[in-house]
């Protein structure tokens, strides 16, 4: 395993710490979450709610996840680090609150994670279905391994790709999907 700043604070019963953030998400967590069932024995739940006025709060803490408060500063990216400070596990996969982890990711993720290479971060095709039935689609980097002074770049469009860049972390494709 590695080592480095904050490594005393995983939970090796841990496999996956999954980071989210919303503000006003409530209906679409019951969604999130229950993509989220073949991950629960294996992963912490973390939600970082930047100011909602609906049920988000409540409604994530009810679905299993450890709700926190960070006030939104127009930073995308200074959330998701609020939210990776909180991460217990050795790998951290980050969602967005209107996400859909597909069964098949959910399950090579439960199948796959105690094999992964610390050295890596993973992408995933993002597919994003447009009102017209159209499906646009983005990779982005959404695993990675915790306590390596990984953090996001980018107040708009945050990314995560500089910091394994600076950190001497490749990247590599998993073939997996989210649905955005």
């Amino acid at each position: 395993m590695h080592s480095g700043e904050g490594w005393e604070k995983v939970n090796r019963d841990l496999d996956l710490s999954i980071a989210i953030i919303a503000k006003d998400e409530a209906t679409n967590l019951p969604r999130l979450f229950n993509s989220l069932e073949s991950l629960r024995f294996q992963a912490q739940i973390i939600l970082v709610d930047t100011g909602s006025v609906d049920a988000t709060p409540r409604i994530a803490e009810n679905l299993g996840a450890e709700v926190y408060s960070f006030p939104w500063i127009d930073d995308f990216s200074a959330a998701r680090n609020f939210s990776l400070a909180k991460a217990k596990a050795p790998w951290i996969l980050w969602l967005d609150a209107d996400d859909e982890l597909p069964f098949s990711s959910g399950n090579w993720l439960k199948e796959n994670i105690r094999r992964l290479n610390e050295n890596n971060g993973y992408l995933f095709r993002i597919n994003c279905p447009e009102p017209n039935g159209k499906i646009s689609t983005l990779d982005q980097i959404r695993l990675f391994p915790n306590h390596r002074g990984l953090t996001f770049h980018n107040p708009v469009h945050e990314n995560i790709g500089e910091s394994l860049f600076e950190q001497g972390i490749s990247v590599l494709n998993t073939g997996l999907e989210i649905v955005h």
